[in-house]
């Protein structure tokens, strides 16, 4: 089972040096046996979700998180990445 609560990640550009916020208030959950399909256009955080549900963010990408991501009721910054 798949829980985002609140999701909201931003970071600084390195190109730029502004802020960016790539996810905002994102709420998702995802039940066994179930497919859900994540879409939109380019730059809208698809890639940021991604990653936020394999604990790459914010363990191996610097920015500010806020909200939780659960897998199977575990609260995925707690999780080692190794894990």
């Amino acid at each position: 089972m798949i829980d985002v609560e609140s999701l909201s990640f931003s970071y600084v550009s390195e190109l730029t040096g502004d802020r960016v916020e790539a996810l905002h208030g994102v709420d998702v959950s995802a039940r066994p046996g179930t497919l859900t399909l994540v879409c939109g256009s380019s730059g809208c955080g698809k890639s940021t979700l991604m990653r936020a549900l394999t604990g790459l963010v914010p363990q191996m990408t610097p920015g500010e998180l806020e909200g939780v991501v659960r897998i199977d009721g575990r609260d995925l910054a707690e999780v080692p990445l190794t894990e």
